[in-house]
């Protein structure tokens, strides 16, 4: 899933004579970026081979024609959280000089917090760096301690009388990434997952104290190789599982120029902090890990559901949004299954007791009530909405998706298990219109745990004073917005579209309109909303203990209040405040409780 805004591969060339390029690469902007990358170099050895420039069985032809007939070879898929949208922005980012050892790509997946501070030291330092994004923070950070590394040998070796190409062999030689690393990284704050070439020929990957980004690697008598993914390893390198061990974190895996490598530590390793955008999103679902874990989310679903559909089965359709859902839709369907075959057993347990077992009460049990899966909403792998614009996307995604026509029958409820985290009001707008192109009688989008918000959940609880809340909206659990009653006409409406809401309907769009509205006039359409959510002991009712402690909740009793304002009629949509904005203004935890739809 990675790769959307673009690619780029470097490649360093060990032992090039004097005169000779040895470090090169190829960067390219768009989805299909790497298909353009690949593309262009493989004519360009193709052309060079028919030629007989290149003759593949003298490996020597290759090192000395082809740019990416080198030793050490990095690659990299961008999906940009910083920078603009070109290919300058892609990885790998590189660092020249006429000294090898000065010399510098590095690629990675990282998010830093304090990259402001890190460009505030270089400054301090003396240097003027152009800044884009923190890659070139990290650049600059790692490219002044490599320096600082290559003038304190360089004194030294000529200190000792050596001269010309002596020195700078020398200094290949004895240079020490693992302390460049250490002075680098000291205080970066955030998870990442660093790669570097160095001009001579030596290489690194660095990772976060807290594990927050995954790194992988594997050894072999011909290679060593660094994945974000085990699997990746697994299949191109050709090592079994137990082969391709994990970098821990804190740690640096360093390989020398001539072939010696190691494992350093350049910071205590700090308490585990997995990203779940990397292990339910961006990781394929091949790996063994990865695969239990999505089909475990959506077996820890099938409380929810069963409540939902009041233990309906005959009547309802279980599906999944492709398609990163489907292995947490199998594991959800396994555990209806076996549900289902509990209850079955125990139900013709107590007919055999009772003596009233017959063929017509079997054929109920175990021909009818089994969960039905069906794949409902298909979609066209090749284009993705989410790397649209905001008013492109919802057009695009009704030609993203479509639906198989008979799956859902009259009377029937759809259950579609969703893991996204990216798609906002695609969702509501566009899948949610899609999904009820089969007319079913009700509708619920159900997701797990994998939602990187915190305190993004799915349960729903009523409190008194709750103003209900509007389907697809991020609204929360709402509390007094004033000391004045609310009119009593806008009482009845409150009333009226709770009712509805409660009795699993669709309150009517004009009364939601006219609700939101009416606190907008009396207000001034500038007011301050409280939205609040008690939370009464450990776990608080509708909300599992377990879940709580998953999702770092105190321990004691405490209340949650979010601010925002309401939109305002008269300013444009687009100037309407965004979810990041929300909780930019925040600032205290936040519990968003997203209702069924």
């Amino acid at each position: 899933n990675r790769g959307q805004d673009g690619a780029g591969i470097g490649c360093v060339k060990i032992g090039a004579e004097n005169g000779e390029a040895f470090l090169f690469r190829d960067r390219e902007i768009g989805a299909q970026g790497l298909t353009q990358i690949f593309t262009r170099q493989i004519k360009t050895y193709s052309d060079k081979m028919r030629e007989g420039v290149i003759v593949p069985e003298f490996a020597e032809t290759v090192k000395r024609h082809f740019d990416f007939g080198g030793e050490l070879l990095l690659g990299h898929l961008r999906y940009g959280t910083s920078g603009n949208f070109d290919s300058v922005s892609c990885h790998p980012y590189a660092r020249k000089s006429i000294w090898p050892t000065r010399n510098l790509l590095v690629a990675g997946n990282f998010n830093l917090t304090n990259t402001n501070e890190l460009n505030a030291s270089l400054t301090q330092r003396g240097a003027h760096v152009i800044y884009s994004t923190d890659t070139q923070s990290i650049l600059e950070e790692i490219g002044f301690w490599l320096d600082e590394e290559h003038d304190r040998l360089f004194k030294a070796f000529k200190d000792q009388g050596l001269e010309g190409a002596a020195v700078q062999t020398e200094i290949s030689k004895h240079m020490d990434i693992g302390n460049v690393l250490r002075k680098a990284a000291k205080n970066w704050d955030g998870g990442y997952a660093i790669a570097g070439l160095v001009g001579n020929g030596d290489s690194f990957v660095i990772r976060d104290p807290n594990g927050i980004r995954p790194c992988w690697y594997a050894r072999t008598e011909d290679l060593i190789a660094v994945a974000s993914e085990r699997v990746a390893l697994m299949t191109i390198v050709g090592v079994n599982q137990e082969d391709v061990h994990e970098l821990p974190p804190g740690s640096a895996l360093i390989m020398k120029a001539d072939g010696r490598h190691s494992i350093e530590s350049f910071h205590a390793p700090g308490e585990p902090r997995h990203c779940s955008f990397e292990r339910i999103y961006f990781s394929r679902g091949n790996d063994p890990e990865i695969y239990a874990e999505r089909k475990a989310l959506g077996a820890a679903l099938a409380d929810d559901v069963i409540a939902q559909i009041r233990d309906d089965h005959d009547n309802a359709v279980f599906s999944y949004i492709p398609n990163t859902a489907e292995i947490a839709w199998y594991g959800l369907m396994e555990e209806l299954r076996k549900r289902r075959r509990s209850q079955v057993r125990q139900k013709l347990v107590d007919a055999q007791r009772a003596g009233k077992l017959d063929e017509a009460l079997i054929d109920k049990l175990v021909l009818g009530g089994w969960p039905r899966g069906e794949k409902v909403a298909h979609k066209d792998v090749k284009l993705r909405t989410f790397i649209s614009q905001e008013k492109n996307r919802m057009q695009m995604a009704s030609h993203v998706y479509d639906i198989s026509y008979g799956t859902v029958r009259d009377g029937d409820t759809l259950v579609c298990v969703d893991d996204s985290i990216v798609r906002g009001t695609t969702l509501r707008q566009s899948i949610l219109r899609i999904l009820a192109r089969p007319n079913p009688k009700r509708r619920h989008r159900v997701h797990g745990p994998a939602d990187p918000l915190p305190g993004l959940l799915r349960h729903r609880h009523v409190r008194d004073g709750q103003v209900p809340r509007v389907p697809g909206r991020r609204r929360a659990v709402q509390g007094p917005r004033h000391d004045r009653p609310a009119p009593r006409s806008l009482r009845r409406l409150r009333r009226a579209v709770q009712e509805a809401d409660e009795g699993d309907e669709e309150p009517r769009e004009a009364d939601l309109r006219r609700l939101h509205r009416g606190g907008d006039r009396r207000q001034g359409g500038r007011a301050r909303v409280s939205f609040e959510e008690h939370l009464e002991g450990r776990a608080g009712p509708g909300l599992p203990e377990d879940r709580v402690a998953a999702q770092g909740l105190p321990e004691e009793p405490r209340r949650l209040v979010f601010h925002r304002r309401l939109p305002d009629p008269g300013r444009s949509r687009r100037a309407q405040p965004g979810l990041h904005q929300l909780l930019g203004e925040a600032r205290r935890p936040l519990l968003l409780i997203r209702r069924r739809v």
